[in-house]
């Protein structure tokens, strides 16, 4: 007897419908199945613009099969801030930053589980400008009346 599985509305991004396609792998291969964390940038939007150079980073991940043991900030691709957690199915960091130079950068989060499986969010970007508009007024000069 066949059995036929059918699986709704998945969004790889989300865990949505995860533990049924987490099942299914299972009762398909008979073993378990290593399935890459799903990592979620929550702030900042994309293309955020700080005046201020202080911004706020939010990430989260889950991992199917409850493994995910490291989540970590990359900048530029370069890790910025790493945190490492006993084996949990899911799992987020926050962190703020200070930025000191005017520039646009971009961010994203990497998750691990302990079945070596790595999940990285798509990137977004950011800007910091800090600088003042300079304005000049040429007319009226000064000292003279406008009509």
């Amino acid at each position: 007897q066949k059995t036929a599985y059918e699986i709704k509305e998945c969004d790889w991004s989300s865990d949505v419908c995860s533990s049924d396609l987490y099942d299914l792998l299972f009762k398909i291969y008979g073993t378990e199945v290593a399935i890459n964390p799903v990592v979620t940038l929550n702030i900042p939007e994309n293309n955020t613009i700080s005046s201020t150079g202080i911004i706020i980073f939010n990430c989260s991940a889950t991992d199917y099969d409850s493994n995910l043991v490291n989540l970590s900030l990359w900048i530029n691709g370069i890790a910025n801030y790493s945190k490492t957690t006993p084996a949990s199915a899911n799992f987020s960091i926050e962190k703020t930053i200070t930025f000191n130079t005017d520039a646009k950068y971009n961010w994203t989060c990497k998750g691990k589980d302990s079945d070596a499986q790595i999940g990285i969010a798509s990137s977004r970007n950011f800007t910091v400008d800090t600088t003042y508009p300079k304005i000049t007024i040429n007319k009226p000069q000064i000292g003279r009346a406008h009509v």
